[in-house]
């Protein structure tokens, strides 16, 4: 195969022009930093981190949850990433999903969808495109029978983050969501 009239002027313009061992520096130079960066930020995270603390809240909030659910009674929770210590210090229960919401959206996209637009925006919707057939307050309005009928859950359990919107959603309706349980990493609603 004979190379094109441009690869050979490109070829012959880098020989000349581009030194390699400036560019491998360069790289190499930016990848340490990128490493240090990272390896810091890691550093920082686990130091800053109070894990007794946050696993003693979902030890209280489980508790709390055994001691006020029947046994296999379903959980409704905002952040898949709660399983494993909701799933440790809970198997009386079960829970909306587990592993990874990716299995959800494998099994029922529509169903993902709605859990995603419930934990996300605090608004009932099951498409990945704004739902247009009702009102956002319509759609505020339905997260809690949503939670409850096709979840099948009475009680959600959600990050204690007041700005979350699920948070904002169920503060918001206090007639069909009440606030039972109260740490600083979790809050428990029993839906109506």
């Amino acid at each position: 195969m004979v190379a094109s009239k441009e690869y050979q002027i490109i070829k012959k313009f880098i020989s000349e022009k581009v030194n390699l061992k400036i560019i491998i520096f360069f790289l190499a130079g930016a990848l340490a930093v990128i490493m240090f960066n990272n390896l810091a930020n890691l550093y920082l995270m686990l130091s800053t981190r109070q894990t007794d603390i946050t696993s003693e809240n979902f030890r209280q909030a489980n508790l709390w949850l055994k001691a006020n659910t029947k046994e296999s009674s379903i959980i409704f929770y905002d952040n898949w990433g709660m399983w494993p210590m909701m799933f440790y210090y809970n198997d009386y229960n079960h829970y909306v999903l587990g592993m990874d919401p990716t299995f959800l959206y494998e099994y029922d996209n529509k169903t993902y969808w709605l859990w995603r637009n419930l934990t996300s925006y605090g608004l009932a919707c099951d498409r990945s495109t704004a739902c247009l057939d009702f009102s956002p307050r319509q759609q505020i309005n339905l997260v809690p029978a949503a939670i409850k009928n096709i979840f099948q859950a009475k009680y959600a359990v959600a990050a204690n983050n007041p700005p979350g919107n699920l948070v904002k959603t169920l503060n918001s309706l206090r007639a069909k969501a009440k606030l039972v349980f109260k740490n600083t990493d979790l809050l428990i609603y029993e839906i109506f």
